[in-house]
């Protein structure tokens, strides 16, 4: 039975967790880089997450504790919401109000951590979780990915019509996005044990 779906961590709280604590990835990557570990390692993947993200910090420091805390967060409710399906799952980037260029950014860094975290997995299982990069689909989405890691938007000296334009072109690609990652964990299943109840962080 999948676990309830809880939200995720504010985006800007999350980020100024992260600044305090000395952890030099923002939230979006962070998010991305579970994401990607999760792929491979399932419901294991939290305990090899937190401990590589946290591994630049003062464990002994409160900073580090807060940050330790939204980043269980991420882990659980990502878990929650990959195994919950397409409908649950969402990309933690800055909200909507935020500058077009800044989220524009922030997904680049999403895609950078989700390929990351499929390398944190890897190592974790070695050669039957590369089995997951055998795939088309998977190979073609980290191509993608790995475009969209120099994804940038100049939007300084644009008219309206030019301004709608790349809002609907950015929700476009955050979505193929926010698909191929449910869809590469999905295609993984036999690969990683997977009973939500053993998620840990």
């Amino acid at each position: 039975m999948a676990m309830a779906v809880g939200a995720l961590p504010d985006f800007a709280e999350l980020t100024l967790a992260l600044e305090f604590a000395g952890i030099s990835v923002g939230a979006a990557e962070v998010h991305g880089s579970f994401c990607g570990a999760a792929v491979l390692l399932g419901p294991h993947a939290g305990v090899v997450w937190l401990k590589e993200t946290l591994a630049e910090c003062d464990p002994q420091a409160a900073q580090a504790a807060e940050a330790a805390k939204l980043l269980g967060q991420v882990a659980l409710t990502s878990f929650a919401m990959l195994e919950g399906g397409q409908m649950d799952f969402r990309l933690l980037l800055p909200p909507d109000d935020e500058p077009l260029h800044d989220r524009t950014e922030n997904l680049a860094m999403w895609c950078q951590g989700f390929m990351h975290g499929i390398a944190i997995g890897n190592q974790g299982e070695g050669q039957a979780a590369a089995k997951v990069l055998e795939s088309e689909v998977a190979k073609e989405i980290v191509a993608d990915f790995t475009e969209i890691t120099r994804a940038a938007v100049d939007v300084e000296d644009a008219d309206a019509a030019e301004l709608n334009q790349a809002e609907n072109e950015f929700f476009e690609l955050s979505e193929y996005v926010r698909i191929s990652a449910q869809l590469v964990f999905e295609d993984s299943v036999d690969l990683r044990g997977n009973s939500s109840s053993d998620v840990k962080h």
